[in-house]
């Protein structure tokens, strides 16, 4: 009778040990897979940022005359003039949010740059928010009073991950944000 006992505690332990180990291995490869989109959602935000970056800071470069650089300025779209590559030839460059959607339940929709009307460049899902703002801070409401401009980008990887261990139910998509104010070069902004 001792011997069956023994035997039946060993298979219970020997039970609960497996479960730990399968429940440990699901944890490791939901955590690596979380991780895995979180970085590549951080690089696909970096990758963005940087064209961001370089547009920005060539806003109403090597144009002339009396006219502004800034052509359309509204919260989630922004045209500008400027000479992208510096030869001679003034470029229009868009930054504007889509109409797709990455899902009912995720307001996030298509990122895209167009350059001189070509066919538009998708940089991923998120959010962006431009605000313009006006010498002294205020916001700007009319193209010329623009002197600087507030950027809130959110990057929206399109996989969905847990956030919590073994609730599926919880299943979002990572996001991540990136804010920047960027000035208007009010010399260069008047010479197209």
């Amino acid at each position: 009778m001792s011997t069956a006992l023994d035997l039946i505690g060993s298979i219970i332990i020997a039970s609960l040990v497996i479960l730990m180990g399968l429940q440990l291995n699901m944890t490791i490869a939901n955590t690596a897979t979380t991780a895995s989109v979180d970085r590549d959602n951080q690089e696909s935000l970096v990758n963005t940022v940087r064209v961001f970056e370089y547009d920005f800071r060539k806003i109403g470069y090597s144009l002339s005359g009396q006219s502004l650089a800034i052509t359309v300025a509204d919260s989630n779209h922004l045209r500008f003039r400027t000479d992208l590559e510096g030869d001679g030839i003034i470029d229009s460059v868009d930054w504007y949010v889509g109409t797709r959607s990455l899902s009912a339940s995720n307001q996030a929709k298509m990122l895209y740059r167009r350059e001189n009307g070509k066919p538009a460049v998708s940089f991923g899902y998120g959010m962006l928010k431009f605000t313009y703002r006006k010498e002294g801070g205020g916001v700007a409401t009319t193209l010329s009073e623009i002197e600087s401009i507030d950027i809130s980008l959110k990057q929206v990887s399109q996989f969905k991950v847990q956030d919590d261990i073994l609730k599926y139910e919880k299943m979002d998509n990572p996001e991540v944000f990136w804010r920047q104010t960027r000035p208007v070069n009010q010399t260069m902004k008047r010479r197209i």
